[in-house]
């Protein structure tokens, strides 16, 4: 059956409200065999809304889905996989124990004819003529924790593929992979859509989307504003069309470092399998960014700068001031004035259920208690609501529950959050992960005046925009090594990107 044109979901009308929030205003919206329809917007404007009552995780409170032209009521998510409606989501759904083919027949494995016992050799085989036609560089019966980020990606894609997908929905599915990285999902996704399915792709990076994508349907605010062919757009109208404005980041490169003033410092930092003889002075003022692939070490001297119970020192010592202090432990590192922004906000930063002036007091509870340990949740309110206004944080108040602000909100918080407890010294990994390109330019500014007012950061990201034009030095690590710094004002994207993939040729800095 030729259905190059044929329309596999349209959604007609659709509206969904929640308490205090209308995120959903009468959507229309549809996807075709063989397309790969962008869907952008900025946090909060209601794609993932749509995503999850299309994949059956929330009830529409109005309109019609309809699935090959037959109207469809997912009343859940078993409801949709039934009709081969598919969802990645952003978060990893990766068993690291298990092999691959596990992996791809994870809950919907095949049993053997007439047999309650598993059929693995059928399911290798299945696994193993998939990733040959892909071209990739791993076996059905590799396990999992050994692939690169990408591949495990590609892996929570054949799942769906496996189950029969009609229509696959994608959220942000390169919004944890370098650059390289990116570029061999998108060409995956590129030929995976030839094999008669639709995708829905969603993500924050207006430059991915415009790249990948037949067409581009923008939201702001819980409408559709327009829906556009990407062959005859590009970045800056739907950036403008996402923010109703145009949009210029004016965050030229400028410095507050104080040279004669090392605030952190550390020596001879091992940590078995992870780290290698990691040195680093932190000045006050300075923005100091840690960059290289996804896996390269980034993560693991946070977490072990913030005393991390999964990181196990071997041997290093750390610095205040020029004297020596023992961090072994998150606590220890917040008494010493050191706070950590992690990149699983939802998972690490916040408290979901609890509301807005509950996580951002959260850290420094004691000032909002009395002398005999009562909250004072009058005061706990009133430092939010400056928050609030200082961040532009937009919720209904300070006591909605910080799980119903969107992602760009909620990561506001977690910034409020470490204001609020003074810290000198903010280590940030992947600070803008996950959020709309205005959120992310919004990020940016308050992280400069942090250091304008003598905070000293420590930025991790393997995002280069988030380092170009902010970080005054970046250090590139590599498989646990700081290999090559580079000076902020010579910094580039390309450099960037050459330096992560090429951790030990230092001829790249002096080119």
């Amino acid at each position: 059956m030729n259905n190059l044109n044929q329309i596999i979901l349209q959604c007609k009308n659709i509206s969904k409200k929640f308490p205090g929030v209308l995120a959903l205003n009468d959507i229309d919206f549809e996807c075709k065999y063989r397309e790969i329809h962008g869907l952008v917007g900025e946090n909060g404007a209601g794609k993932s809304t749509l995503m999850k009552i299309i994949a059956g995780a929330y009830e529409k409170d109005n309109g019609t889905i309809l699935i090959d032209g037959k109207e469809v009521n997912f009343k859940n998510t078993k409801d949709a996989i039934k009709a081969k409606i598919i969802t990645v989501f952003q978060e990893s759904n990766i068993i690291e124990s298990l092999r691959v083919f596990e992996n791809i027949f994870l809950n919907h494995e095949l049993k053997m004819h007439g047999s309650p016992f598993l059929d693995e050799k059928k399911m290798i085989k299945i696994s193993d003529d998939l990733i040959d036609q892909y071209g990739l560089d791993f076996k059905s019966v590799d396990k999992v924790k050994y692939l690169t980020v990408d591949e495990k990606k590609m892996i929570e894609i054949f799942r769906g593929v496996t189950q029969g997908a009609k229509l696959l929905i994608l959220d942000e599915p390169t919004s944890s992979l370098t650059d390289l990285e990116t570029e061999k999902v998108l060409n995956f996704l590129r030929e995976l859509v030839k094999k008669n399915i639709g995708i829905i792709f969603i993500t924050h990076n207006i430059n991915e989307v415009v790249s990948i994508s037949d067409r581009v349907t923008v939201f702001r605010e819980g409408k559709k504003i327009k829906t556009v062919d990407s062959k005859e757009t590009n970045q800056e109208e739907i950036i403008g069309l996402m923010l109703g404005k145009h949009l210029v980041e004016n965050l030229s490169y400028e410095s507050f470092v104080d040279k004669d003033n090392v605030v952190f410092e550390i020596k001879g930092l091992n940590v078995k399998n992870k780290l290698h003889d990691i040195n680093i002075q932190l000045n006050k003022g300075e923005i100091l960014g840690i960059t290289g692939l996804v896996g390269s070490g980034g993560t693991d001297l946070a977490e072990a700068i913030f005393g991390m119970s999964n990181i196990k020192k071997e041997s290093g010592k750390f610095f205040l001031k020029s004297k020596s202090v023992e961090i072994n432990d998150s606590i220890s590192a917040i008494k010493h004035k050191i706070g950590y922004l992690t990149p699983d906000r939802k998972g690490d930063g916040l408290f979901l259920k609890f509301p807005v002036y509950d996580n951002i007091s959260i850290v420094a509870i004691k000032k909002f208690t009395n002398k005999i340990g009562i909250i004072i949740k009058k005061n706990q309110i009133s430092v939010a609501n400056g928050y609030i206004n200082m961040l532009n944080i937009k919720t209904p108040s300070a006591s909605s529950p910080v799980e119903s602000l969107s992602g760009g909100n909620q990561q506001k918080v977690v910034f409020a959050k470490w204001l609020e407890s003074l810290s000198d010294i903010m280590i940030m990994n992947e600070p803008t992960v996950g959020i709309d390109v205005g959120t992310k330019i919004e990020i940016r500014k308050i992280i400069k005046n942090m250091a304008s007012e003598g905070k000293s950061i420590i930025l991790i990201s393997t995002e280069p925009d988030d380092l170009i034009g902010l970080c005054d030095r970046i250090l590139v690590i590599f498989k646990g090594r700081i290999v090559n710094e580079i000076k902020g004002k010579t910094a580039t994207k390309e450099l960037i990107i050459q330096a992560s993939t090429k951790g030990y040729d230092k001829e790249i800095i002096n080119a």
